[in-house]
């Protein structure tokens, strides 16, 4: 028995002294952007008559327009999806007075390029809604990897810079954390996605040969992490 308290009592003086230690702890932060090459586009029809059939058949022609304005656009046919059509009576009193039929495509694109034709031919062709348009990138993984890389060494160099001014220098790392978030991708909602299919509407008025409405750019990929470094005397 008293042989392990002294293991226990040794135990914890080496504890209490590490925890003593002399250390400095920072944040890094970093950002990659790089172009998306993976872009999905939902954009819809809806229709709504007094008269099921008009609202229905209305729909079906209209998306019969956008996929193929898509095939004219080249948009593989693997990339287009389409949704199964919703119907949504209007009640007045207890009595339907019209109905409202919803109906969506999906699009996947590569070429950030083409989003702008694609999505002005599809509203000439017919689509009133788009719902969302999303930028992002295939490799997002191995931009996370090198963001986080940055992030450590700029952490390492800020320990260094704020060590010196103190006639320190800093040691081995002694805990090391990262912070995730979701990288910061363009995306337009539901509200947006409105005003920009009526901008490409009124710019083009139907004629859609020189797109310049969606201004695209990079996504960020940002890492952030903290580093607790060991502190010495210079």
């Amino acid at each position: 028995m008293k042989r392990l308290f002294i293991v226990l009592s040794i135990l914890w003086g080496c504890w209490a002294l590490q925890a003593a230690e002399p250390s400095i702890n920072v944040t890094g932060d970093a950002e990659v952007k790089v172009v998306p090459d993976r872009i999905t586009i939902i954009m819809g029809v809806e229709t709504h008559d007094a008269n099921l059939e008009t609202a229905r058949n209305g729909n079906n022609e209209k998306i019969r327009k956008i996929l193929e304005s898509l095939r004219k656009n080249d948009v593989p046919q693997g990339n287009i999806q389409t949704d199964t059509l919703s119907i949504y009576p209007h009640t007045s009193s207890y009595k339907i007075i019209s109905y409202q039929v919803n109906n969506n495509v999906s699009i996947q694109l590569q070429d950030p390029a083409a989003v702008e034709k694609v999505v002005a031919d599809a509203i000439s062709a017919g689509a009133n809604v788009i719902r969302d348009i999303n930028f992002s990138h295939s490799e997002l993984r191995k931009y996370r990897d090198q963001a986080r890389a940055m992030a450590l060494k700029a952490a390492r160099e800020k320990a260094q810079d704020m060590a010196a001014v103190l006639n320190q220098k800093i040691g081995r790392p002694l805990s090391i954390s990262e912070n995730l978030s979701p990288y910061n991708y363009y995306r337009w909602g539901r509200n947006m996605a409105f005003n920009t299919m009526q901008n490409v509407s009124q710019s083009f008025g139907g004629n859609s040969t020189d797109c310049d409405t969606l201004e695209l750019g990079k996504i960020s990929i940002r890492a952030n992490v903290g580093v607790t470094f060991e502190l010495k005397n210079e």
